[in-house]
This record gives structure tokens, sequence and C-alpha cells, in this order.
């Protein structure tokens, strides 16, 4: 539950950082820069280290769809609009956090998802006495 935000928002990051924004004045011109290289690299680590440390070696998996489907998303409101706007960047928050709610659903039944931590079996390095 912790993994669909953080890689949701990072989305957002992306689709700030690579599609142009449609109107000068508007609710998501401020989040828009001409130079995000940064924040997007920053924003994508962070959203890596967190699907692989939540969900294993699947989390990596999603973090490639989600990266997918906001290029998609991207390329298809800027083809339709001719930018990207503020109700854009949270129509594509949205739909990647339910895309990565549902894709887990699919997984998780057979075992794909697993923290790292159950992954590697750290409860048994540890005794067992740090998560159950």
């Amino acid at each position: 539950m912790l993994l669909f935000p953080a890689m949701s928002r990072w989305a957002v990051v992306v689709a700030l950082a690579a599609f142009p924004y449609v109107r000068s004045q508007g609710l998501g011109s401020p989040f828009h820069q001409d130079r995000a290289e940064i924040a997007t690299l920053v924003a994508a680590l962070t959203a890596l280290a967190a699907a692989f440390l939540l969900a294993g070696f699947a989390g990596l998996g999603l973090f490639v769809g989600v990266a997918v489907l906001a290029a998609i998303l991207g390329w298809a409101m800027t083809s339709a609009l001719g930018g990207m706007t503020g109700d854009t960047y949270g129509a594509t928050n949205e739909i990647i956090e339910v895309a990565g709610l549902v894709a887990s659903v699919a997984l998780l039944p057979h075992g794909w998802i697993e923290p790292l931590w159950r992954t590697l079996n750290l409860i048994q390095f540890f005794g067992g006495g740090i998560v159950g």
C-alpha cells in the first residue's frame, strides 16, 4: 500500500519533465520546470528503491510498467491537448496508482510480490524477532 502512491507521484514527476505544459497560467504551471533532470533523477531513485524494498524483484517490473504507462499517458494527453495541464497530471497520478494496485492484486496470489526482507529470508537471519 505504500508503494503505489510513491510510484504514481514519480510518474507525475516524469510527466512534468518529459511533456510540455499547455498553459502559461494554471494550477500546474508552478510545478513545470524547464530543467527538472535532478528532481526527476532523485524521484526515480526513490521510487526504484521503494519498489525493490517493498515488492522485491517484482517491484522492478512494476517500476518499468509504471514508466511505460506514464509515457503512454503523457503522449496520449499531449496529442489530444497539445500538452499537459494540472488536471492531466492528477489523472496520470490516479490512473497509475489504480493500475499498480490492479497489477499487484493479480500478482500477489502467485507469490510474485514479496518484500525484499522476506525474499532474502532475513527473518531467520535476525532470529525471527523483528517481523512475523
